[in-house]
């Protein structure tokens, strides 16, 4: 269901409140991993998650194994048209950050986590690369690309990960494995290299991980209906999704500023460097 926003703190107090995500990607689920921890360390109550979620398989503030009172279809509850007026002119540096100011509690953890860092043991020659195109976003990293990073770092074991429609770089081929394996690959690399996807959000939940994210002239953060590729990045990439330009434009951050961002280009841009540097 959907609640008015100022119920919120009642309805968390007198009920066992249920969570369900609409959002059928990997990121979809991803962004709301925060949430439990915020909860809990602002009522200390913890929420209910009987659908049982995977990206909530490890999480410590989710109770599983009892029926909640009611359930809230996050999606609903974070809809932006419901506080698009209230969020004009104000800068997120992480969804988790513009999901608490919405609550309005305090931001404990901006990180996303899927809460089994004990599992990471990094293997410091492994590479994952994703090469694209994710469900949402277009982009796809282009073969010279490829070629390019397979020449640099050819001392190094790469492993493919992705779906199984992916194109095929002749690496360690991953490509279509369980999300399970996918997510122990990608945990347990010392660099992952991708576009905007899926798996650059379970990339993001492992701050120890270096990130190396393409910004391809297809993917859907650059909106090439308004400006030129390179005017994007060289003036207005800082990184985050540009919705519309209008004088009291609200923007958040769907990308992660712990990440490095690369071009398609032979130059610098802006907060993009050269695939050259990748």
């Amino acid at each position: 269901m959907s609640i008015n926003i100022n119920d919120f703190k009642n309805l968390i107090y007198t009920k066992k409140v249920g969570i369900l995500i609409e959002g059928v990607g990997i990121g979809d689920k991803i962004q709301y991993t925060h949430l439990p921890e915020n909860i809990y360390k602002n009522f200390g109550i913890k929420l209910y998650d009987p659908l049982k979620y995977w990206v909530f398989d490890k999480n410590p503030y989710i109770i599983r194994d009892e029926d909640p009172d009611i359930y809230l279809i996050l999606d609903k509850l974070f809809d932006d048209s419901n506080y698009r007026e209230s969020l004009y002119g104000k800068q997120y540096f992480s969804r988790a950050s513009k999901h608490c100011d919405i609550l309005d509690i305090v931001c404990h953890t901006r990180q996303f986590s899927l809460y089994d860092d004990e599992d990471q043991i990094i293997n410091y020659n492994k590479i994952t690369i994703h090469t694209g195109p994710g469900n949402s976003t277009a982009g796809e990293i282009p073969d010279y690309i490829i070629d390019f990073i397979k020449e640099k770092y050819k001392n190094f074991q790469i492993v493919q990960i992705g779906s199984d429609k992916d194109k095929n770089i002749n690496a360690l081929d991953k490509r279509g494995s369980s999300l399970e394996d996918m997510i122990s690959e990608i945990r347990n690399s010392f660099i992952f290299i991708g576009v905007n996807s899926g798996p650059m959000n379970i990339a993001n939940c492992y701050p120890n991980i270096f990130k190396k994210i393409i910004i391809t002239k297809d993917n859907q953060d650059y909106p090439k209906s308004r400006i030129a590729y390179e005017d994007f990045l060289n003036k207005e990439f800082i990184p985050q999704r540009q919705y519309e330009k209008t004088e009291n434009l609200y923007q958040e951050n769907w990308l992660d500023f712990n990440c490095s961002y690369f071009n398609v280009t032979n130059k610098d841009l802006g907060t993009t460097l050269s695939y050259k540097r990748i």
